[in-house]
C-alpha cells in the first residue's frame, strides 16, 4: 500500500514522537543519531485482492491447531494427519496417533471462555476490516458433532465400554477467563 523507505521514515519519526510524548527525555545528540540512521519496516508485498487478504488474515485470527484438510483417517483407533517438518526443510510427513492423544492435543489450543485469538489491531482490527471489506462473506458455523461423525468417530460413544453411548446429564460451566470488568461489585457491610 505505500512505499517500504517512505513507511521506515514515517515510522521512525511516530515512533521517536511518542517516546517524547511517554516523557523519555532523548538527549539531542542521540535524537541526531536516530534520525540519521536508515529504520527498516519490513512490509510482506500487496495483496491481489479484498479476498486474498481476508482469507491471509484468517488463518491468524481463527485457526486452532489443525485443520480438518489435513486429517487424512480415523480407523477407530488412531487419527493420522500431515504436518510440515520443519527440521528436515519443510518436509510434509505423516502422523499418526492415538485418538486420545489427538483429542487431547487439539484441545490444548482452545482458548478459555472470553480469551480472543485476534492478534490485529488498527488497520487490520476487526472493525477495519468491515468497513473496507463491507461485502465478506462470513463463515458457516461448523457442526463439529456431525464432522466427526463423517470421519468414523462416534463422540457420543462410551469411551469405555466402545458400545454404549454418552447422555449428558448436567453441566458445569466453568469459565477459565479473566474476571468479568462488567459485572458489579457487590458492596458488603
Amino acid at each position: 500500500m505505500f512505499p517500504v523507505k517512505a513507511m521506515s521514515q514515517v515510522y521512525r519519526a511516530k515512533f521517536i514522537a511518542q517516546m517524547k510524548k511517554a516523557g523519555i527525555k532523548i538527549p539531542e545528540a542521540l535524537n541526531r543519531k536516530l534520525y540519521a540512521k536508515p529504520w527498516v519496516v519490513y512490509a510482506k508485498p500487496p495483496f491481489g485482492n479484498p479476498e486474498t487478504l481476508i482469507k491471509y488474515l484468517a488463518g491468524y485470527t481463527f485457526k486452532t491447531a489443525i485443520t480438518n484438510a489435513r486429517i487424512i483417517s480415523y480407523d477407530g483407533h488412531k487419527v493420522s494427519f500431515s504436518y510440515k517438518d520443519y527440521r528436515h526443510k519443510a518436509k510434509k510427513r505423516i502422523m499418526s496417533m492415538d485418538v486420545k492423544e489427538f483429542l487431547r492435543r487439539v484441545s490444548m489450543h482452545f482458548l478459555p471462555t472470553r480469551f480472543t485469538r485476534i492478534r490485529h489491531y488498527g488497520i487490520l482490527s476487526s472493525n477495519w476490516k468491515r468497513k473496507l471489506f463491507p461485502d465478506a462473506k462470513k463463515p458457516e458455523k461448523i457442526d463439529w458433532k456431525k464432522l466427526w461423525k463423517d470421519k468414523g468417530l462416534d463422540v457420543n460413544k462410551c469411551p469405555s465400554c466402545q458400545v454404549g453411548h454418552l447422555i449428558e446429564i448436567a453441566s458445569n460451566n466453568v469459565t477459565r477467563g479473566p474476571p468479568d470488568k462488567m459485572k458489579k461489585k457487590i458492596n458488603r457491610h
